[in-house]
């Protein structure tokens, strides 16, 4: 069995060398040709100091290229964390220096750092030129890709993410299954450890890989995915599966598996997918990204979408563990507590933040034993039937539009925009208690007549534009006379959150 990401697919280059690996712009690259290119960029990038231990930071597009140059770090013992080009420049710089890899690879120079650019030759002439395979010392423990996620102290987390976290998923059989015969299309950002469910689970199964690059997803799209390049199976995150029921329903014909995740499926669009494909596995599937990708998964059943609790959670994927606890005790069936994920699903930790890391990364005993856990800060129970059910969280922590985001990342990149005293990032909640968007809302310095804060709020929404990414950028900021407090003198975020309903209904409604 392959222990690391790399092999998996260059044992499916040996075993179906001319099959489609990847389809771009029409085009197929097929195993061989994939492999070798890699081996290729691997042997430049071996010759500029990237070996085992490396964290490689890659700012390119979503492309065929992306995948070689990944492909090609893994091969030589590196680790890869992909930074979205469209990030803030100053954002992008910050992060780079943070992995402190001897060269960034990417097509621009702009990072304040030294840049390998990966070949921009057709891919089968760049195969063409592999001097021999590359295989450098990695294992299942081995950093694979670090994926940064909002932080509660203003500064993004670094999860180190370990081949064995994201191969697990792909043994056996179960919801999750993948194979040979899988074709499925490209559509998260490749910033996020779901791009390893559909690039490295297609290409670990030795299917094909349909890929978008950074076209919007819609529809049409997936519709054209399956009648031109015959997509049979595709994921979606939360907000965006809910877009293709209530526009076209009907595109998911023809698809045999639809995974779901990001944040809480929406019992009202899960009964319309299921009345309208029967015989099509919707599957919900929940894990953060400190245990990559997922960690459960359910098919939902009709009698789901009248659940009060909304859909189960589901059981654990392959090569995981989910304990719900309490006082770092296992929980008893139909008990509260928090979920927390143990077996091979972990990350290594939180790059340089090794307090943060033994504080979420936690040792436990269970059955006698110690256990390492990762307390999601999820609370749920396991119900009568063994499923486990999502109960809300325990902090401030949102999925916006399917992303994670801390509010307090928001507020401190707030507080920092000259002229703001104090700030509230605030979640607008819809009526199945999703959220779509944040709402600042603001006080002012008595000093700051000349301060950005001062002026229209577009300027405050367009400071925070330039430092954070689109996903963290409230949809407006207010300024406001104060921010409520409790008795205590705290910020009354419940008092907030009903203004922000009340303000984003006037919004709207003029």
């Amino acid at each position: 069995m392959d222990s690391t990401l790399h092999a998996a697919v260059t044992r499916r280059a040996r075993e179906r060398p001319d099959h489609p690996a990847l389809v771009e712009d029409g085009v197929a690259i097929s195993y061989r040709t994939l492999d070798r290119a890699a081996d290729h960029f691997a042997s430049v990038l071996s010759g500029r100091g990237i070996g085992p231990g490396s964290l490689v930071p890659v700012v390119l597009p979503r492309s065929a290229r992306l995948a070689v140059t990944q492909l090609a770090l893994l091969k030589c013992g590196a680790a890869y964390s992909v930074l979205d080009p469209d990030w803030p420049a100053q954002r992008l710089e910050s992060l780079v220096g943070r992995l402190r890899a001897p060269l960034a690879v990417a097509d621009s120079p702009a990072y304040g750092f030294p840049v390998r650019t990966p070949p921009d030759e057709p891919l089968r002439e760049s195969a063409d030129r592999a001097a021999a395979p590359m295989e450098r010392g990695a294992d299942g423990a081995s950093p694979a890709m670090v994926i940064f996620t909002s932080g509660t102290t203003g500064v993004p987390k670094a999860v180190v993410l370990p081949h064995r976290a994201a191969l697990r998923l792909f043994r056996g059989e179960g919801p999750v299954s993948f194979g040979a015969d899988h074709v499925m299309p490209q559509v998260s950002n490749a910033a996020w450890d779901m791009y390893a469910l559909e690039v490295w689970g297609t290409l670990v199964a030795g299917g094909t890989c349909l890929l978008q690059g950074d076209r919007m997803f819609l529809p049409e799209s997936l519709r054209r995915a399956v009648d031109e390049d015959g997509a049979n199976a595709v994921h979606l995150p939360t907000a965006l599966f809910n877009l293709f029921v209530d526009v076209d329903p009907g595109c998911f014909a023809g698809l045999r598996t639809v995974f779901v995740s990001g944040e809480a499926m929406s019992r009202a669009h899960a009964a319309r997918f299921v009345l309208a494909h029967p015989e099509t596995p919707l599957v919900n599937c929940y894990g953060p990204v400190e245990c990559c990708m997922f960690v459960s998964a359910h098919r939902v059943r009709p009698q789901d979408c009248d659940e009060p609790e909304g859909v189960p959670l589901g059981t654990a994927a392959p090569g995981t563990r989910i304990h719900v606890m309490a006082d770092d005790k296992v929980c008893l069936p139909g008990q509260e507590g928090e979920i927390c994920v143990a077996g091979e699903a972990l990350a290594a930790g939180y790059l340089g933040q090794d307090e943060l890391t033994g504080e979420r990364f936690r040792t436990v005993t269970i059955d006698g034993v110690p256990s390492r856990v990762y307390g999601t800060g999820d609370q749920g129970r396991v119900d009568g039937e063994g499923l486990l059910r999502y109960l809300g969280r325990r902090d401030r922590q949102l999925k916006v539009r399917g992303y994670r985001v801390e509010p307090a990342e928001v507020e401190h990149a707030g507080r920092s925009v000259p002229g703001v005293l104090n700030c509230a990032a605030v979640p607008v909640r819809e009526a199945d208690g999703g959220c779509q968007s944040m709402v600042l809302a603001y006080t002012t310095r008595p000093d700051s007549a000349a301060a950005v804060a001062s002026g229209d709020p577009l300027a405050v929404r367009q400071a925070l534009a330039a430092a954070l990414p689109e996903y963290l950028v409230p949809a407006r900021a207010v300024l406001v006379d104060a921010l409520p407090l409790t008795p205590n003198g705290k910020l009354d975020r419940a008092a907030l959150e009903d203004w922000g309903r009340t303000h984003d209904r006037r919004n709207n409604h003029g």
